[in-house]
């Protein structure tokens, strides 16, 4: 089955874990784009000039879209693995 997969580029973040006004354009792009059953690729991880929080900036991403009710699933690891299976795929481990 052919999926569409919408890639979200990294950008800065505060040292706190704030996401920048780019990093939420960016975000607020994708959910505007979104179709039921595509996938969402955040990407981003740590560097002096865009990420110095302790999280990866494709995680701080991922929980805004969560936090935010932009992703309906998955929300947590257990729910990632209940839909992963109920879908005809693995258990996520």
């Amino acid at each position: 089955m052919k999926k569409e997969v919408l890639i979200v580029l990294g950008s800065p973040n505060s040292p706190s874990g704030k996401l920048s006004d780019i990093s939420l354009s960016r975000l607020n792009y994708c959910v505007n784009h979104y179709q039921p059953g595509n996938l969402i690729l955040c990407t981003g991880g740590w560097g002096a000039h865009f990420n110095t929080s302790e999280h990866a900036h494709a995680s701080l991403a991922r929980q805004y879209l969560i936090e935010n009710d932009r992703l309906v699933y998955p929300k947590t690891i257990e729910t990632y693995n209940a839909w992963v299976a109920g879908h005809g795929g693995k258990d996520g481990k």
